[in-house]
């Protein structure tokens, strides 16, 4: 937005300036006052009236005649763009949902597992959190609008978006808050060698990236 207004005042101060050198010595022309104060006014505001397409008046000099239909032509070029633009922009904004991070839940009702760390980080930021049973309740309330957004943990629900909720839901990054999965194993078991050498082979050969593609999307950052 800011670098727009800059870019809006350029437009309006470049033109101005020869609007009034142009203009201000002839007898009938726009700008009645020859010195720079108020005249660079009176030529600031014919310049954004072209720039609105809402200009009555026309310079009275050949030269100023010619800069003011490069001027509004300028200006109908302007219009559609900037019309296009913010169309673009809300219509993007209309597909993505108005939640983009943890920043937007504040004031949403938030569904997730009750007596889980999401429900516990909810309720420390303020979220009205909507506590279910299980997380398909809560995954079936989400796709009934009974609720604007559900947190979980990151692979479930990248998984849900992929597969059942598909064209209907969709992850919004960051991870909020990122936790371990673990494999519970009894003291001294035979098993956890075995079980770390087959995840780190399949980490170096691709087959991690391949399945977590397949089952969660392109989730690149998880």
């Amino acid at each position: 937005m800011g670098q727009f207004l800059i870019a809006i005042a350029v437009l309006i101060l470049v033109p101005s300036h020869l609007v009034w050198m142009i203009e201000r010595n002839h007898e009938d022309g726009i700008i009645r006052h020859k010195s720079y104060y108020p005249g660079i006014f009176e030529a600031a505001w014919w310049t954004a009236s072209c720039l609105a397409t809402q200009s009555e008046e026309m310079p009275k000099t050949v030269i100023g005649r010619f800069m003011a239909v490069v001027w509004m032509f300028f200006a109908i070029i302007f219009t559609a763009y900037v019309t296009a633009a913010l169309t673009a922009n809300l219509t993007l904004q209309s597909l993505r949902g108005d939640i983009q991070g943890p920043g937007d839940l504040p004031g949403k009702k938030v569904a997730n597992l009750a007596g889980s760390t999401s429900e516990d980080y909810l309720k420390l930021n303020k979220t009205r959190a909507v506590p279910f049973e299980t997380i398909n309740k809560a995954l079936e309330a989400l796709e009934a609008g009974k609720v604007q957004a559900v947190v979980y943990d990151a692979p479930i629900l990248a998984y849900y978006a992929n597969n059942e909720g598909k064209g209907n839901t969709q992850l919004v990054e960051p991870i909020f808050r990122p936790e371990s999965y673990g494999i519970a194993l009894q003291n001294n078991s035979a098993f956890r060698r075995r079980i770390n050498l087959a995840l780190l082979k399949i980490r170096e050969d691709g087959t991690y990236d391949t399945l977590r593609t397949k089952y969660f999307g392109d989730q690149s950052s998880q």
